[in-house]
Formats: C-alpha cells, sequence, structure tokens
C-alpha cells in the first residue's frame, strides 16, 4: 500500500527473522505502492541516527510484490545500502538501486529464491 509503515532495527539474525515475520503476517491493502516514500523516509531517519552516533552501517530492505517506478539514485540514499527483496515480481529499477548501493536483490519466485548481486 501507499503508507509508510513502522521501521524496525535490526541487529542480529533473530530480528530480522522476526520482523520478516511480522511483515509477512501483515495484511496490507495493496496497490499504491510508495517505494520512494518509503525509501526517503528510511534514510532520513537514518541520517538522524547516525548523527547520535549510536548506529552505523545502515541498510534499508525494502519488500515489495510491485514493478512501481523508483526515481531515487545512489545519491539520495548515499552511505546507506539497500536490499530489495522482491516477491513474484520484477523491479529493474530497485534492483538497479540495490546493486548501485552495494545491495543485493532477491527475487522470490515459485518457491525458488534468486540472488543476484
Amino acid at each position: 500500500d501507499g503508507s509508510v509503515h513502522q521501521e524496525r532495527h535490526i541487529k542480529n539474525k533473530q530480528d530480522a527473522l522476526k520482523a520478516m515475520s511480522e511483515v509477512l503476517n501483515t495484511n496490507f491493502s495493496g496497490g499504491s505502492t510508495d517505494i520512494n516514500g518509503a525509501v526517503r523516509a528510511g534514510q532520513e531517519s537514518i541520517e538522524n541516527l547516525v548523527k547520535t552516533g549510536k548506529f552505523h552501517r545502515p541498510h534499508i530492505v525494502v519488500v515489495t510484490d510491485g514493478g512501481d517506478s523508483i526515481h531515487l539514485s545512489a545519491e539520495d540514499i548515499k552511505g546507506t545500502t539497500l536490499h530489495a527483496v522482491l516477491c513474484m515480481c520484477n523491479n529493474s529499477d530497485l534492483t538497479k538501486l540495490a546493486q548501485t548501493s552495494g545491495g543485493l536483490a532477491l527475487w522470490i519466485k515459485d518457491d525458488k529464491i534468486e540472488v543476484e548481486k
């Protein structure tokens, strides 16, 4: 959906599994996905947290089932690594942004996971 949802701070594998479980078990309304807005909000939060000195090596993980247009560049998320998890879809713009930032793109299709670095 088009809303920016609660951010999750992940420190270890257990945190990541819990966050993904919460995302998978939430009933989002679908449609109108605003990946640009979500990434911008995440980047703004990261920039504020990094200023505190408590966080370093920030990453953003975008999980989507849509091919929405991306109007961001690696410069827009400078200092942050973006990863894309594409569920039953292909999004070349998001894949390119993830790769340009040093991140990974994962495709989940037909019970298979494909990774492109």
